[in-house]
């Protein structure tokens, strides 16, 4: 789930103009310095 969100962001990062504005090893650096928060599983679908 957490590389499909870090995939959607770099694309819509990339479409901010008509170049690319990352690659992906700037993306990553750029993830290094800016993490994005880890997912959580707050209530279990399988327990209910």
């Amino acid at each position: 789930y957490w590389y499909e969100v870090t995939k959607l962001l770099f694309k819509w990062i990339n479409r901010r103009s008509q170049r690319n504005s990352y690659t992906w090893e700037k993306f990553l650096l750029l993830l290094k310095v800016k993490p994005l928060p880890k997912p959580k599983i707050y209530f279990s679908i399988l327990s209910a």
